[in-house]
């Protein structure tokens, strides 16, 4: 923990807790030597400041007391609880160059009209549900499924995986198992059934995977995502459908798709600096299933390896070449 965040986070400790530790060291009065007393201080503070930094990075954005994502936040010893202003897309983020692989070409498309957010489809998916039915499934070495988790004993998550290999004619597990394979992953998958807020239904199926510290990539089938999803989603897939049989569109291992992406910004207040990430879009139809595939890059300084407090992270290039290997292993196993 560099010293920014250090300050930063003991900024973040309620003062309620100070007191209480106040009131104990009185009750107890007794003495210690010197260096059992600097000692007994680092143990409170040291745990009490990784706290406030977790609770900042992991509470629920409607948790009373908690700032809001994207949002300035209020000063907090100097500091603020979130340095970050509100991400934005940019509207003209320039065109990135087509990428010549072995399998093909893929074509890249800046999208127009995406709100921020609006960018995670996945996300938007979820929230459109009248239920969120998810799961985290192992895949054995000897074939066997088991779950990371318990489940609710009325829908357990043995359930929801019969009903994800059923919706998707078992073709979800082909593209567990092929997308499992990719290098620098960090966990995964989280499987979702997605239902629209109306029919009981599955309408579509998910999967997401988390990569390096912050990245991650989705991939989602439907019969019909026109159906399924919220406008947010469906602005998106036309945006991408259009773009289906014609020069714009990118091939790879015979497989035809669609692909879009947004550039977004965030600027980090405290530092007076601006990061970017990439969020990047492809769109596809085979054997009778629409499928929809994001990957979000991590948020970085432009043209580095690094974010404004200096922690590494992974490149935008490195980023794009995740995204890139995991279509290219989806249109793989589709058409094998």
């Amino acid at each position: 923990m560099n010293h920014d965040v250090l300050f930063q986070a003991i900024g973040e400790i309620d003062s309620a807790y100070i007191e209480e530790y106040a009131e104990y060291r009185a009750k107890r009065r007794k003495r210690w030597p010197a260096p059992a007393a600097a000692a007994a201080l680092m143990a409170v503070t040291v745990p009490l400041c990784a706290y406030a930094a977790l609770h900042r990075e992991h509470a629920a954005p409607d948790a009373p007391g908690v700032t809001e994502p994207f949002s300035a936040g209020a000063p907090s010893g100097g500091h603020k609880a979130y340095p970050y202003g509100d991400n934005q897309i940019q509207t003209d983020p320039g065109r990135l160059p087509d990428s010549v692989r072995e399998e093909g070409t893929i074509v890249y498309h800046p999208l127009t009209g995406t709100e921020p957010e609006q960018s995670d489809l996945y996300g938007a998916l979820c929230d459109a549900g009248a239920l969120k039915r998810d799961f985290f499934p192992t895949f054995n070495a000897d074939g066997s499924v088991s779950f990371s988790r318990s489940s609710d004993p009325n829908d357990p998550d043995a359930v929801r995986y019969a009903e994800l290999h059923a919706y998707s004619g078992g073709r979800a597990e082909g593209l567990i198992s092929c997308l499992n394979g990719l290098q620098q992953m960090e966990s995964g998958p989280q499987c979702v059934l997605f239902q629209n807020g109306v029919n009981p239904h599955t309408t579509a199926v998910g999967m997401r995977w988390q990569f390096f510290s912050s990245a991650s990539m989705a991939l989602m089938l439907s019969e019909d995502f026109g159906a399924a999803a919220p406008a947010a989603v469906g602005d998106t897939v036309d945006q991408l459908a259009a773009l289906l049989g014609t020069e714009g569109e990118s091939v790879l291992g015979g497989q035809a798709a669609a692909i879009g992406y947004v550039r977004q910004l965030r600027a980090n207040d405290e530092k007076q600096i601006t990061e970017e990430r990439y969020i990047y879009y492809a769109f596809f139809e085979c054997k009778g299933f629409q499928y929809l595939m994001q990957f979000t890059s991590e948020y970085t300084l432009p043209g580095e390896s690094r974010d404004s407090y200096g922690a590494s992270r992974k490149s935008q290039q490195i980023c794009r070449g995740v995204f890139e290997d995991g279509l290219a292993a989806v249109c793989a196993f589709l058409n094998a």
